[in-house]
Formats: structure tokens, sequence, C-alpha cells
């Protein structure tokens, strides 16, 4: 049965170590992370001190063994203690999810270095398939791994149990090191779209925080001082004066006052709410309808919540904005609506319409989670892969 043994209670996880360490690597056992990218990344983490272990005990590790273990060591700790570091703003400006997937990426290179051929050989298909994904057809160190993957012989399969089996022929300290460019060269491509990613969420972030700092200016000064920017409009009539605001009308006889202290007396402090309320709705149906358009993803890095938190305030403002121009007869015909009602529909339409703004926004951030690709693209089939079929 495997021992089980347990850290101090001074231990920063409260970790468990788990399994006896001549069958498997003692394991801590941390707490839940709070995003997924962080799961993946603990998990990836213990999966590396296992190849560790396993490497260090075959048979034909390399001289320089121990100093590679020692790096892999220590870069997984790193990427560990990283993962479960919850601080708010480095977790904002992607600091942590840069500094843990750049120490796995480089815990993953000494492991490469380490690595038997047996284990290179079997790998070499995820290898191919990792660099296409992040590095363009011409990139050099691509050219290098393809070239190098499409020589070395595919192992025959057995044809009777009793066969041994096929060794793999050993890799040179220079086809090692092709294989160690290509990969890191992959995966910081593989980081480096992560942060562009991240660094446009931000974008659309900060962005949104104006917007809706603007849209309660706008409201408060409604509500403060409605006569300011009234939200009114005055038919025109022989006999009478009439203003039609959002939430009432007011009407007097024609030549018993000025125009603009009806204005006044039909203005309410909450006009300006009831129309970027309105603006606010409209807008989030326009959200809600652009998600058929939005696709899933598994990057840590929430663009399409940005992105529909961003049109809410921006409708509630555009409604706003629109009843303004079509008060100052930018629209011609339209500077004269008779009705609360016909003010609240147009008020919908311009909340719904900003729509028209924010679809380019809608395009780039496609172009960002495509580049962030999670699958790769087909290609055509090489030499090698031919003749893996054909085995």
């Amino acid at each position: 049965m495997s021992a089980l043994s347990f850290p101090p209670e001074s231990s920063r996880h409260a970790a468990v170590l788990v399994a006896d360490s001549e069958q498997a690597p003692a394991f801590p056992i941390v707490p839940a992370a709070n995003r997924p990218w962080r799961e993946g990344a603990i998990t990836r983490a213990n999966e590396f001190e296992a190849l560790t272990l396993w490497m260090e005990k075959q048979p034909d590790s390399l001289e320089s063994a121990a100093t590679f273990s020692q790096a892999v060591r220590s870069h997984v700790e790193i990427a560990r203690q990283t993962a479960m570091d919850h601080h708010l703003w480095r977790g904002i400006t992607g600091a942590s999810l840069q500094r843990t997937q750049s120490n796995l990426d480089a815990a993953e290179a000494s492991l490469l270095r380490l690595a038997p051929a047996s284990y290179l050989q079997g790998q070499l298909p995820g290898f191919r398939a990792h660099v296409r994904r992040h590095l363009p057809r011409h990139d050099p160190r691509r050219a290098r791994l393809e070239a190098l993957a499409s020589t070395r012989p595919i192992p025959l399969r057995r044809h009777r149990r009793q066969d041994p089996p096929a060794e793999s022929p050993a890799f040179s300290e220079e086809e090692r090191e092709i294989i160690v460019g290509a990969m890191r060269a992959a995966s910081s491509e593989a980081v480096r779209q992560l942060m562009q990613a991240n660094s446009f969420r931000n974008l659309l972030g900060v962005t949104s925080v104006m917007l809706i700092l603007l849209a309660v200016a706008v409201a408060v000064l409604g509500m403060v001082s409605p006569s300011t920017v009234p939200l009114c409009f005055s038919p025109e009539t022989r006999d009478t004066i009439t203003v039609v605001c959002p939430t009432q009308q007011h009407s007097e006889k024609a030549g018993t006052g000025d125009v603009d202290d009806v204005f006044r007396q039909a203005a309410t402090g909450g006009d300006a709410f009831t129309i970027e309320a309105l603006g606010l709705t409209a807008a989030a149906i326009s959200a809600a309808v652009a998600l058929r358009n939005v696709r899933g993803t598994s990057t840590p890095v929430a663009i399409p919540i940005a992105l529909a938190i961003l049109k809410l305030p921006l409708g509630a403002l555009t409604a706003v904005l629109g009843l303004l121009l079509m008060r100052g007869g930018f629209v011609p015909g339209l500077s004269a609506l008779d009705s609360s009602a016909q003010i609240l529909a147009w008020a919908v339409l311009f909340g719904y319409a900003q729509q028209v703004f924010t679809r380019l926004i809608d395009q780039q951030a496609h172009t960002v989670l495509d580049k962030v690709r999670t699958q790769a693209p087909p290609e055509a089939p090489t030499a090698a892969a031919a003749r893996a079929d054909g085995a």
C-alpha cells in the first residue's frame, strides 16, 4: 500500500503528498483554482514532473540529466505557484498567465533535451501539429522540423505479439535542438497570441468603464438639470404651443409664453434616465442576437463577454445622442415628434442601432480569437504522413 505523507501545517496550500516515490512523484493536491487555465497549468506541471522522474530512470539517459531535471523542477514549481496566485491586477494584465505559460514552455524544452529517443519518436506527430498550428509555413524552424520528421524512419508494426518492439534510432544533439527550437518558437507564438487577446480584452474593458461613467454622468445631469439638455420636441400647431417629452407633455396657448419656458416646464428629471434605460435594453437584445455569430472558445480570455458588456452603455448613449440629433433637425422631417410613445420608440431604435458601430469591433474580436487557434489548420499530407498511414 502506498504511504501517505502530509506537509507541515504552515504549508501554503495545505497539500497532501500522494503515492510512493518509487512508483510515482509526490504531487501537492492544491485547492481548486478559480479559472480553467489555472487548473490546466497545474495538471501540465504535474505531468512534467512525472515525466522527469520517468526519464531519469531510463537506461539511455544523458550525462547532463541531473541538470535538465533540476531545471524542469524549478520551472514547474514557479508555474505551479503562479497558477495559484489569485492577485487581481496580475490576472487582469495577464502577468500571471504569461509567467505560468512561459515557465511551462521552458520546462518542456528542458524535458525534450532530457527525453529518450523513444519518447521523441513517439511525440513527433504531436510536435509537428503544435508547430503547424502556430508557425507559418515559411518559418525556417518549422521547415527544419518538417524535414527532420520526414527523414526519421517509421517503426514497423509487430506482426506477432512475441516479436520484440522496434528500437527507435537515437537523436543527435543537433536533431534535439531542432525539435526544441521549433517547439519553443511555436509555444512563444502561442503565448504572444494569448497576450494580444488579453490586451484586446482589457481595451474593451477600459472602453466599457469609460462609457458607463459617461452614461451615468448624462443621467445625473438630466436629473439635476433637466432643461440643460432637454429631450423634448415641439410639434407645429397654430393655436397652442405643445412640448412633448419622454415622460410627459405640456401645452400652452400661443402667445402666452415663451417656447423655452414651456420646454423647462415640460422637461423632467426622469427623461434622460428613461431614454438611457430603453437604449440599454435594446442594446442588450442586440447583444443577445449577436451571440448567434459567436463561436465558443477555450482561450482564457473572455473577449465575447467584454464585447457584450461594451454594447450596453453604448446603447444608452446612442439613444440619447440620436434623439438630440433629431431634435436639432439633423434628420429632415423627423424633428417634430408629437407623442411620448414616438420618442420612446425612437430611443429603442437608436439603442439597437449601436450594433452598426460595434459591428467592426465584433469583426476585430473574431479576428483576434481566430489567431488563438485551438485546432491545427488542414494541410496537404507529407511523405512522412503517407508512410505512417501505409505502415
